[in-house]
């Protein structure tokens, strides 16, 4: 299914629409070139859930641009209930805190501005429900977060 991510953009603009609208692009689907692996570097063992988002997002800020190639495909499986993207424990909340935190950096390296804080908090909203029913411990530490991204 197409979405606002389906189409050349600059790096800001790609993680600004991520951010604000939600979306993604599987790493299976990129064809990044060797000088670009090296720049970004090997994917972050801390993480146990978003780890390829977080990578996607590093990889989009050391690009120059971002080319969408219509014809490119890939087969994705879903519905795996074992999946780390389903699991809610303290280890996995954390992890995806980090990942959500590397991210939000990833993109204000690029442009620091009221613009990219504001996609920033967008992202950081997508997400409040999700930790708000989790243990407090997680909760609190969204808080910190949010509190830490928040300066628009």
């Amino acid at each position: 299914m197409p979405t606002s991510l389906w189409r050349d953009l600059s790096p800001t603009d790609w993680l600004m629409d991520k951010f604000t609208q939600a979306v993604g692009m599987n790493p299976a689907v990129w064809l990044v070139s060797r000088k670009l692996t090296e720049e970004a570097g090997s994917w972050d063992e801390r993480l146990i859930r978003d780890n390829d988002g977080e990578y996607v997002c590093r990889l989009v800020a050391k690009s120059q641009e971002v080319k969408f190639v219509a014809e490119g495909m890939s087969y994705y499986r879903v519905g795996n209930s074992r999946s780390l993207s389903t699991s809610t424990s303290d280890k996995t909340c954390e992890s995806l805190l980090l990942s959500l935190d590397l991210c939000i950096q990833h993109l204000l390296t690029l442009d620091d501005t009221a613009r990219t804080r504001k996609a920033c908090v967008t992202l950081l909203q997508s997400w409040l429900p999700f930790f708000i029913r989790r243990r407090r411990n997680v909760s609190v530490n969204f808080g910190l977060l949010l509190r830490r991204w928040v300066r628009i």
